[in-house]
């Protein structure tokens, strides 16, 4: 099994927030415990429609594996 390319990772980010989106009707505040490099997946899902911008934010410095983070979610 090799490594799954960027576009790959963010689709699979991309169908699971899908999928939280249809149990979940209102706006949210998730909280995330996650392994840094989806942290940084789920922040560019959220974040940008961009392909390319998503792809820039995974290459940004990684937080901490520890790292608490909290995304406000809402219907798109």
């Amino acid at each position: 099994m090799g490594l799954e390319s960027a576009a790959t990772f963010l689709a699979r980010i991309e169908e699971g927030i899908t999928q939280v989106a249809r149990l979940v009707p209102v706006s949210c505040v998730a909280i995330a415990v996650a392994h840094a490099g989806s942290i940084k997946g789920i922040r560019a899902v959220l974040t940008e429609k961009e392909v390319d911008t998503r792809k820039q934010i995974l290459c940004e410095s990684t937080p901490q594996n520890q790292e608490v983070v909290q995304f406000q979610y809402g219907r798109r």
